[in-house]
């Protein structure tokens, strides 16, 4: 178990350190690090929430490249008002079925960073980001 919690670790602070060839690599031979598709920290943050909190949208489309479940970083985006990683969220998005856009444009957060009842649209209607607002909306239709 500390094998896997000190990989998981060195995967957060890659990303951190904005290393997108490490976390690449990390991300390519997950068994070989210990590491399953549901990465968190302990405080419950996906990788995508860590990608957000610093901006990086080559970061985000590296994680949905892998297959990485999204959870609630479709929220974090909206909020953080980054619509480039909306953008690419959607994007990826529309590859999926109805139910799973549905279940991404309704998200809600997985802790207890946010209201449990916020979504990303009010998210972003909540900044005024109009932009974002336009991008969901296009998304659900």
């Amino acid at each position: 178990m500390a094998f896997v919690k000190l990989h998981r670790q060195k995967l957060f602070e890659t990303i951190e350190s904005l290393d997108l060839f490490l976390v690449k690599n990390l991300l390519s031979r997950p068994d070989d690090f210990g590491l399953d598709w549901d990465y968190r920290d302990k405080d419950g943050r996906s990788v995508y929430a860590h990608a957000i909190n610093i901006g990086v949208t080559q970061m985000v489309v590296t994680f949905l490249d892998h297959g990485i479940p999204l959870g609630d970083a479709l929220l974090r985006a909206a909020d953080f008002c980054l619509v480039d990683i909306v953008r690419c969220i959607c994007t990826y998005a529309e590859t999926l079925s109805k139910n799973e856009r549905q279940a991404i444009i309704e998200c809600h957060c997985e802790n207890d960073d946010y209201h449990k009842v916020m979504t990303p649209l009010m998210a972003a209607g909540h900044k005024n980001n109009f932009a974002i607002v336009k991008v969901s909306l296009i998304f659900t239709l």
